[in-house]
């Protein structure tokens, strides 16, 4: 520093300036350094610690979003296979429709006589029962299987009426409202009134 003073009030030749104006460099840049934050004399940076913390909380934000995302993908998927089933179920129920009144039973298959080549992990199981209530009402419940193994499924069921009425049967072989069960007769097997006994048909007493 003394030197820097005695330089600055000796009278200023060629050499004398450059001199000068090196020192007033080297003296701005020590400035710089000073204000400058420091540890020990050095600039500040980041310590590998530092940097290990913040690679580690963007792994873990990062496996978030990933899990997210496939969890996203599997609702979609599976909301897929569920409409497929839906729309396959449908269709084998369409053909009991077509039957109007299905045979009792459990009849299974796959979708390759449908749809060749098509929904090879699809397998269907239809099965007709007789209604505990009705006996001219049957139902038809279509299950089609799918997934990994045929783990999962979906129902759909319907009932079917008889398009041929179907006749009750009664106590003692007698009809409702007292009506012939043949022709001349009465419910409880007697003659109609003002029926001749000789115009009741023939094998009947």
């Amino acid at each position: 520093m003394k030197f820097l003073a005695a330089a600055r009030q000796m009278p200023l030749r060629p050499d004398a300036a450059r001199f000068s104006r090196l020192a007033k460099r080297l003296e701005k840049r020590r400035c710089n350094c000073a204000a400058a934050p420091s540890i020990g004399g050095l600039r500040r940076a980041f310590t590998l610690l530092e940097v290990m913390i913040a690679i580690a909380i963007l792994g873990i934000a990062l496996l978030a979003l990933l899990a997210l995302h496939h969890q996203n993908l599997q609702g979609l998927i599976r909301s897929e296979e569920i409409t497929r089933a839906a729309m396959l179920a449908q269709r084998v129920m369409t053909d009991a429709e077509l039957a109007r009144f299905p045979v009792l039973g459990t009849t299974s298959g796959d979708f390759q006589k449908l749809f060749p080549g098509q929904y090879p992990d699809y397998r269907w199981q239809e099965k007709v029962t007789q209604s505990a209530l009705f006996p001219d009402v049957r139902k038809v419940t279509v299950r089609v299987f799918y997934g990994p193994k045929y783990s999962r499924s979906f129902d759909l069921v319907e009932y079917m009426h008889s398009p041929v009425p179907i006749a009750l049967p009664m106590p003692n072989g007698a009809n409702p409202n007292g009506l012939p069960n043949q022709a001349g007769m009465q419910s409880n097997g007697g003659p109609m009134p003002g029926v001749p006994p000789g115009m009741m048909p023939q094998g009947m007493p």
